[in-house]
């Protein structure tokens, strides 16, 4: 027993580590949510399917930090950049369809995603988000958005 903590506190704060597991979540048509260990920071993907964009968004995070994806299956990297002051989106720093594609790809075919924010180029946070099992949700996200499967 940690000194100074209840039986009932340390209860408590096992329920809540063992509850806050991040995952990915697909609730609602063309928004893929990404939920982090830590405490539940969510990152949600929506896409849209007249422009083939697909954007990031938080409402956690500040329009300070720039946003970097990484797989544990893979070298590639995904940088998210501020889309407008005072907005909680962020896009793709590079528009291509396929690049789009390949973030979808590997969130279906690692096991774990790091997203780091970034401030001025250094790594400030970072968000762990367990992928494992998330293949036919992002099956379905690139079905309802129109993406080629």
């Amino acid at each position: 027993m940690i000194k100074g903590l209840s039986a009932a506190t340390l209860a408590f704060l096992t329920l809540v580590s063992v509850s806050v597991q991040g995952k990915v979540v697909y609730s609602e048509p063309k928004k893929l949510t990404l939920i982090s260990e830590d405490f539940g920071r969510e990152f949600e993907l929506a896409c849209d399917s007249s422009s083939k964009e697909t954007v990031l968004s938080t409402h956690q995070l500040n329009q300070e930090y720039t946003l970097r994806f990484h797989f544990d299956k893979s070298n590639f990297r995904q940088v998210y950049l501020p889309r407008y002051k005072n907005a909680s989106w962020w896009t793709s720093d590079s528009y291509q369809y396929r690049w789009q594609l390949e973030v979808l790809k590997n969130i279906a075919a690692s096991n774990k995603l790091t997203i780091y924010s970034l401030i001025q180029g250094e790594e400030y946070l970072s968000y762990d988000v367990d992928l494992k099992g998330s293949s036919k949700l992002v099956k379905q996200f690139k079905s309802d958005c129109g993406f080629r499967i």
